[in-house]
């Protein structure tokens, strides 16, 4: 059984992590030091993990996101218990204001002690990532106006168009000292009534690109139980990427290390929005990884957009296109890169169908 994050999520792999897994093969050890929505190790396939002892780390710069995991191994009852909530505006809005009040001290808890985290922040963060539209849930605290999908009739219509619109997230930015406001997404609810105790709306899962077609009720209760299961032995870190690159986080203990980088693609590429905690780092990671890739011990796999430069000698690139996210609703600006993602495996990852994969 294949296990997926509980929660929508920008740039995320699944699609690509059986691709990835066949060029690193059954590795000791695996680092992914930009996790998100961890689609890729959650698809490792299981047999990698009853034939050896693997050792996994995980990291994310951002203190919500590394929360959430880590409440997810210890404590994803409560975790469950504190997302299992129906659609309230309201509720949505005062959430956003007190998670934002508690970014910077949870994240001080994250990096002083390895297993502290809180199960509230975390069963709430998920809760409105399901149902927040576009970016800046949890970012910052200036005000947007909220969006629907404008057609005629609704909050925010427009006169109609021969396609619908969706804004992605860029609205209005009016500096303040309030949270961004947004309307609620209705059909990614976790709670889907107070009569369906411990059920969510599976809707809000990007199972596939069919996600909304989905109509069974999903219960937030056992699936954490089972992520819980399967993340027990994970080591969660939360910091800078480089914490979990040395070679005494990588090979030097460890053997043959397999390390999925997915940074943030440049800004000049995408909205800056998208991410809470947001820097402009994918030539410093692509360095590092071009710097590496010779290393025996390390199968390297980068991703980013094909910009025209040049692939490194004896690494091979696998060529994918995503489902444009929101893009695909309107004219985005950025909807183009759904047709320009590409993957960089270094020199040693494992061979694989060449009919799949460029020089």
């Amino acid at each position: 059984m294949k296990l997926h994050a509980p929660f929508p999520y920008f740039g995320g792999k699944s699609k690509i992590a059986d691709i990835v897994w066949q060029r690193f093969g059954n590795v000791k050890n695996y680092v992914e030091p930009f996790i998100g929505s961890a689609a890729v190790l959650l698809r490792r396939p299981l047999e990698h993990l009853v034939t050896q002892t693997c050792i996994e780390t995980i990291n994310d710069m951002d203190g919500m996101i590394a929360n959430f995991w880590r409440a997810i191994i210890l404590y994803p009852g409560q975790s469950a218990a504190y997302a299992d909530w129906p659609v309230n505006e309201n509720d949505l809005h005062a959430r956003h204001k007190w998670l934002i009040g508690h970014r910077q001290s949870l994240v001080e808890k994250l990096e002083a002690k390895p297993g502290y985290c809180d199960p509230q922040i975390a069963g709430w963060w998920v809760w409105g990532m399901c149902i927040w539209i576009g970016g800046n849930w949890c970012k910052d605290l200036h005000r947007k106006k909220p969006v629907l999908q404008r057609v005629p009739g609704c909050i925010g219509s427009e006169p109609a168009r021969k396609k619908p619109y969706l804004d992605t997230g860029r609205g209005i930015h009016r500096k303040g000292d309030e949270p961004s406001r947004r309307v609620p997404r209705i059909d990614r609810a976790i709670g889907v009534g107070v009569h369906q105790v411990g059920k969510i709306n599976p809707r809000h899962l990007h199972l596939n690109r069919n996600y909304q077609l989905q109509s069974n009720v999903y219960n937030v209760y056992g699936d954490f139980q089972r992520l819980s299961n399967r993340l027990r032995k994970v080591r969660v870190v939360c910091g800078d990427w480089t914490r979990v690159i040395s070679p005494t986080a990588t090979h030097y203990h460890n053997g043959i290390t397999g390390i999925f980088l997915d940074p943030p693609y440049p800004h000049k590429e995408r909205d800056k929005e998208l991410y809470a905690e947001d820097h402009d780092i994918f030539e410093s990671v692509w360095t590092y990884a071009v710097e590496s890739g010779d290393n025996p011990k390390l199968r390297i796999a980068i991703c980013g957009l094909d910009d025209g430069r040049s692939t490194p000698k004896g690494w091979t690139v696998y060529r994918w296109k995503t489902s444009g996210g929101y893009s695909r609703l309107g004219a985005g600006r950025y909807s183009h890169n759904r047709n320009r993602e590409i993957i960089w495996f270094s020199p040693n990852c494992l061979s694989s169908n060449p009919d799949l994969f460029d020089k």
